[in-house]
């Protein structure tokens, strides 16, 4: 169930390089010649290059492979108008993102909240679920019995036990679940139970999970409920083909009732 959360999630090194220039610079506007330190963003990816921060920002850096790798990088988000160097001398450069690399990383951010709201909306909802089920089991002793053995739910749910708790917190502020009225029980320990406003909660997910009948379906549905509709509306006389014997039967169906004697009238 993880998804996509943060710098480690790009999969290109070049744009998670730019994240932590982004990241290091702020928000806040530059001065002219002003810039983040090349070592600095260097050594935010210590670990990815196989050297240690105290390495990125030292004399021995400039000569090495790494840098050669970096100024790569570096030419690579600058050809993409995503960062710009003040000052380019023989030294380690000073970078500055420009505004479309800010805006970029914006959107990686932005991104990756939408995915960790849905995350934290389906872990809830597995929340919810499994416990509104112990309820249906026991509905008069789920507030003494309820339980979820919160290791085992997380391994089957791909569910990290923060994560988890975070929701499980969370569902407890909201009301939509309690503790067992045992001593020490917590969320934690796995002693909770759904209340009725959780039940209410899930019921609204759960409807509005349902798959709904794809467009063809329902075209084909609508197509046939106009069709009864039609034949509906016809007057009796008209659903006779045969023109003699519709003349023949027309008063038989224009009676008020026993439109049955039209079968057996004159032939």
């Amino acid at each position: 169930m993880n998804v996509g959360s943060g710098p480690e999630d790009l999969l290109q090194f070049e744009d998670r390089f730019l994240y932590h220039l982004v990241d290091i610079a702020g928000d806040r506007p530059m001065g002219h010649s002003k810039g983040v330190p090349e070592g600095d963003v260097v050594a935010r990816l210590a670990d990815e290059l196989s050297i240690t921060p105290e390495f990125a920002r030292s004399g021995s850096y400039l000569g090495s492979p790494v840098h050669d790798v970096i100024l790569g990088t570096i030419q690579e988000l600058e050809d993409e108008g995503l960062l710009t160097v003040p000052i380019k001398d023989t030294g380690a450069w000073d970078l500055r993102p420009t505004r479309e690399g800010r805006r970029r990383v914006i959107q990686w951010r932005e991104e990756w909240e939408r995915g960790r709201s849905k995350q934290d909306r389906e872990i809830q909802r597995l929340i919810l679920r499994e416990l509104e089920r112990q309820w249906r089991s026991e509905p008069e002793r789920h507030k003494l019995k309820a339980h979820i053995a919160v290791d085992r739910f997380c391994e089957e749910n791909d569910i990290e036990r923060d994560v988890y708790l975070a929701n499980a917190y969370r569902l407890l502020e909201q009301g939509k679940i309690a503790t067992v009225d045992i001593g020490e029980a917590t969320p934690a320990s796995g002693h909770i139970y759904i209340t009725e406003s959780g039940r209410k909660a899930l019921e609204v997910v759960e409807t509005t999970r349902r798959p709904q009948p794809d467009a063809q379906e329902a075209y084909l549905e609508v197509a046939r409920l106009k069709r009864r509709l039609q034949i509906a509306e016809r007057s009796l006389p008209s659903l006779i083909a045969d023109d003699e014997l519709r003349q023949r039967c027309e008063d038989l169906l224009a009676a008020d009732a026993h439109h049955d004697r039209v079968i057996r009238g004159p032939v």
